[in-house]
């Protein structure tokens, strides 16, 4: 990974869970433009990250998303500490492990006492964790976000230099053009027809229309949803087939549960579908996700379905 991959992955968590888009963040990233003015964006953003929080107001989805954004933030630190980077000594290396540690164990400490034992966030705890909090922005701002800046500044002078270096590249999750050959409301029957997809292709040739599917994450990556809210059945071939990715390891053909989205026409509009999990029916695999019509849509539609995958 390039070494701004691993801020690159905090920016992608933060704008997928919190609607929120730094459009000039992102252009200094995607032109690697990293002077100071991006020293002063990025500081910003990690400001607006790294909140503070009053956690007793906070409800159980909302602490859920918070303990996600931690996790997700300290493994793109580890990974880049793994790298063993030369501005950071060791001890500092240690003490971000002690400090994040501490933060993401106190956390899901309280979470688990919420849904697993009934027991609510006492004012002790909760004073306990923004101290935790506290330590956590502070070494962040402070003592990470001045270094790995000084890292990137020294590679991105390097790679102005003429010498052979690998240029920034952007990280996507994968993005796949389709055939849906089914798509129609969620019927008891669904295992028998799926196991028809090809004489009802064949039957509807003329049919077929053409789509995208969206991935949160990487395909072979997705976490298992028992109860996923649907009210669609879809199936779908894979007009350019990755083998490698296939979910029944045989074909590129691909069963879909998604959910409309309150969208209407759904023969005419069902174009993009965005896959954030899967789910198990009848030893099949299916692809858990949710249609949206463009961008704006998309955007405005991913906080209803967060919480699915917390769960």
């Amino acid at each position: 990974m390039s070494l701004i991959g691993y801020f690159r992955s905090i920016v992608f968590f933060y704008q997928q869970y919190y609607n929120y888009i730094d459009l000039q963040l992102n252009e200094m990233i995607e032109n690697g433009l990293f002077d100071f003015s991006f020293f002063n964006q990025g500081r910003d953003f990690l400001i607006r990250v790294l909140q503070n929080n009053n956690f007793i107001t906070l409800t159980v989805v909302e602490m859920k998303l918070e303990f996600l954004k931690i996790q997700t933030i300290n493994k793109s630190i580890h990974s880049f500490f793994y790298t063993k980077p030369k501005f950071f000594i060791s001890q500092e290396i240690q003490l971000f492990y002690q400090i994040s540690n501490d933060f993401e164990s106190k956390l899901k400490s309280i979470i688990d006492n919420i849904t697993i034992n009934y027991i609510g966030i006492s004012n002790i705890d909760n004073l306990n964790l923004q101290s935790f909090q506290r330590n956590y922005r502070s070494y962040i701002l402070e003592t990470f976000w001045l270094k790995y800046y000084e890292n990137l500044k020294k590679e991105d002078s390097t790679r102005g230099s003429g010498l052979s270096i690998e240029p920034v590249k952007r990280e996507k999750y994968p993005i796949w053009n389709i055939e849906i050959l089914y798509n129609k409301p969620k019927v008891s029957h669904f295992d028998w027809m799926s196991s028809q997809f090809k004489l009802y292709s064949i039957k509807q040739k003329d049919y077929i229309r053409k789509g995208k599917l969206f991935f949160y994450g990487f395909p072979e990556q997705l976490r298992e949803l028992k109860n996923p809210p649907y009210t669609h059945n879809m199936i779908v071939k894979e007009i350019n087939p990755k083998l490698e990715f296939s979910i029944n390891h045989k074909d590129n053909v691909f069963y879909i549960k998604y959910d409309i989205n309150n969208m209407k026409d759904e023969e005419d509009n069902v174009k993009r579908i965005f896959i954030y999990a899967y789910s198990f029916y009848k030893s099949k695999k299916l692809l858990i996700g949710f249609a949206f019509r463009n961008n704006d849509d998309y955007q405005l539609s991913y906080k209803k379905y967060y919480s699915y995958i917390l769960n």
